[in-house]
């Protein structure tokens, strides 16, 4: 019998002499025989295979962390990691597996927003109310994060903008988002974010300016005057108005003065009496006088209702004195037909068919020598006068002549007191000559009572001692001067026009303080233009004034508000006295 051992590695094979192949633990035998068929060899062999252990681990590891294995290598990724350990004989003796699995999280981000005031509950739970980033992590049982979870909270304010608008009752307002409005109230409206949230919240104060009506009803009396609450005194019946306003141009208080005026009527009776008689009036007095007699009845407000008037006559006598003069030697003959030639005073009487005297004569004849006739003349310095006998002088004094009758009894004995009044003492001026900028001058004359100027087509109040002069070309003004003794003076004055098309000048600031200087710009002094245009913008391009009207400037204002101290841009064009004028630039509001 021959016995052996013979060692596989595991799953190896191993073939046997007689040729038989075995990969297992066992004895193997087998028997070689003789030619006589009787056992020649028994062959035994032990086959040893050698073992192998394998030893698996499952390992778990958080993204991030890395592992060593046991042979030494360090790894960070998922995998299956094999190692083997070998014997003597260089099979394997163990077999190591490594199963690396690496646990992953997910980050889930979540963009929230929320009104402002409002709660937000985060999805772990937690209530929140302010703008931040806030985390929370869930972990796998081996403690290893599963999910990282991000919510970025952003909380949406408001803007609160509020204007306080004054306006007059009956006029309207706009408010900011387009609705129109006309009582007193305050008006809200909310811009929104696309999430819902306010962005904007906008409040409108509105005050309507009523006004309060004050009516009264005064009455006075024809001829007297009354003063009306405002101060001006008017005398005639009529409804007068007055408003008071407040300082934002609405009105305050609306007066109004229904004026009666209380008139009355005059009954006028012409009665006759003679001299001496009595005469009862209708309200009972007994006169005798000729005479305008008046007596009035009164309403219970005390202005005459009935005036009385009796305008009495007392058929008294005229008398009719007439003075005849004659020369000695003549006779004069009476107006009753007597012929007389003394001195003497002469008197007869005429009857009305009363009977009462109605005309009593009285001739007072005077022979006496020739008459004096003397008069005042007045002309003026510089003047003439023709005196009655032909000469001509120009001098004040007395002048006498006497003339005689070709009878030598009457003669007449002229003098002449001649007056020479003072010319005027004028003074004649002028504010300036004209340009193309300065398209007006005032001119001046003083010492006089009326005033006539020429040539007047360029002339405003050509009849005043100061009328405005517009001329287009240098001219010559001249002026008749009247004074209150009515002499009168002529004075001259030309006015030039200075062609300068560079002198239309805008100002570079204003201060709108109410302080009486400066306070509203505009280019009033430029004289007379056309086709004027006066526009006014802010920073932002808006149109914040315009006029066609170059006396009106702008005050500082805006929608009725002030602005602050800001720069503006202007424009403004026109035609004026040398041809078109165009300006642009900027003006500063000085607060």
């Amino acid at each position: 019998m021959a016995a052996s051992v013979a060692h596989i590695c595991f799953g190896q094979s191993f073939t046997l002499p007689w040729g038989a192949t075995v990969s297992a633990n066992g004895n193997y035998s087998d028997t070689l025989k003789s030619i006589y068929g009787c056992d020649s060899i028994r062959r035994i062999i032990t086959l040893v295979v050698a073992p192998v252990i394998t030893i698996v681990s499952n390992i778990i590891r958080c993204q991030g962390q890395s592992y060593t294995l046991p042979w030494g290598l360090t790894i960070t990724m998922a995998g299956t990691y094999r190692d083997t350990l070998r014997n003597i004989r260089g099979c394997d003796s163990i077999r190591r597996i490594y199963n690396i699995a690496y646990q992953n999280f997910t980050t889930a981000t979540n963009n929230s927003n929320i009104c402002i005031g409002q709660n937000y509950t985060l999805p772990w739970g937690a209530i929140v109310n302010a703008a931040g980033i806030y985390r929370d992590t869930l972990r796998y049982t081996t403690g290893c994060d599963s999910i990282r979870r991000i919510v970025i909270l952003r909380v949406q304010n408001f803007t609160s903008i509020t204007l306080n608008i004054t306006r007059c009752i009956g006029q309207t307002y706009t408010l900011p988002w387009g609705t129109i409005v006309s009582t007193t109230g305050i008006y809200r409206d909310t811009l929104r974010y696309n999430t819902g949230c306010d962005s904007v919240r906008r409040i409108v104060n509105l005050t309507m300016q009523n006004f309060t009506t004050v009516i009264t009803n005064p009455i006075i009396c024809v001829g007297q005057n009354y003063t009306l609450p405002w101060g001006v005194i008017v005398n005639a019946a009529g409804t007068y108005r007055d408003t008071l306003r407040y300082s934002t141009s609405c009105d305050s208080v609306r007066r109004i003065v229904n004026l009666i005026v209380q008139n009355f009527t005059i009954i006028t009776t012409n009665p006759s009496i003679c001299i001496g008689q009595n005469y009862t009036l209708p309200w009972g007095a007994i006169v005798n006088t000729a005479s305008t007699y008046r007596d009035t009845l009164r309403y219970t407000t005390g202005c005459d209702s009935v005036r009385r008037i009796v305008i009495l006559s007392v058929q008294n006598f005229n008398i009719v004195q007439t003075n005849p003069i004659i020369c000695a030697g003549k006779t004069y003959t009476l107006p009753w037909g007597v012929i007389v030639s003394t001195t003497a005073t002469y008197k007869d009487t005429l009857r009305y068919t009363t009977g009462c005297d109605s005309v009593r004569r009285i001739v007072n004849l005077t022979v006496t020598p020739a008459p004096i006739k003397n008069s005042t003349i007045a002309i003026c310095a510089g003047e003439k006068y023709t005196l009655p006998w032909g000469r001509i002088v120009s001098t004040a004094g007395l002048y006498i002549d006497t003339l005689s009758a070709l009878d030598g009894c009457d003669s007449l004995i002229r003098k002449i007191n001649l007056i020479v009044k003072p010319l005027p003492i004028t003074s004649i001026s002028k504010t300036n000559d004209v340009s193309c900028a300065l398209g007006v001058s005032k001119l001046s004359i003083t010492g006089g009572d009326k005033y006539e100027w020429s040539p007047t087509q360029s002339l405003l109040h050509p009849n005043s001692n100061n009328p405005i002069a517009s001329p287009t070309v240098t001219t010559l003004y001249k002026v008749n001067t009247t004074a209150s003794n009515g002499c009168s003076k002529t004075d001259s004055i030309t006015v030039a026009f200075v062609i300068d098309p560079n002198k239309y000048l805008v100002p570079t600031a204003f201060t709108p303080n109410a302080d009486g200087l400066n306070d509203c710009f505009g280019v009033g002094y430029w004289g007379t233009v056309s086709n004027f245009s006066f526009s006014i913008f802010n920073r932002y391009g808006e149109l914040i004034f315009t006029t066609t009207n170059n006396n009106i400037c702008w005050d500082g204002r805006y929608k009725g508000i002030l602005q602050n101290t800001a720069v503006f841009v202007y424009q403004i064009s026109a035609n004026g006295i040398c041809g078109k004028i165009y300006r642009k630039g900027t003006i500063t509001l000085v607060r």
